[in-house]
């Protein structure tokens, strides 16, 4: 059985992005079981994995604060590396999802100050 023509371009694609096949192969099956067999975005569009360094760089910190928050489980990445050290890709979804929940609920009441007692004088 041979893959559809959409998802050999997806792997070819991811591949060029990765540099791996197995990193590749492990991509394409994971937007396939999800449901998403469309063609890989280009890097600059909306949608297009990011990885540690470049999330870091649009935040502001360091790429190891971003490697914090993936293994916190704070930040939902996937794992392309094929040795030990980790290799992390997050998806643009999921990047949104996350700043969305660290966002500062404006509507919230601020705690109310207390006030400062009234000085008497003890004779």
């Amino acid at each position: 059985m041979n893959p559809s023509p959409a998802i050999v371009n997806l792997f070819n694609s991811y591949r060029n992005l990765t540099g791996s096949p197995e990193s590749a192969a492990t991509l394409v099956l994971a937007q396939v079981r999800s449901g998403q067999t469309g063609e890989l975005p280009a890097s600059d569009r909306a949608d297009s994995p990011l990885n540690p360094p470049q999330i870091a760089k649009q935040l502001r910190v360091s790429p190891a604060k971003v490697i914090e928050w993936i293994k916190s489980g704070q930040l939902k990445a996937s794992n392309i590396a094929t040795g030990t050290r980790p290799r992390f890709v997050v998806q643009r979804s999921e990047l949104d999802r996350f700043l969305q929940v660290r966002q500062p609920d404006l509507a919230a009441p601020s705690a109310k100050r207390r006030q400062a007692r009234a000085s008497t004088d003890r004779y």
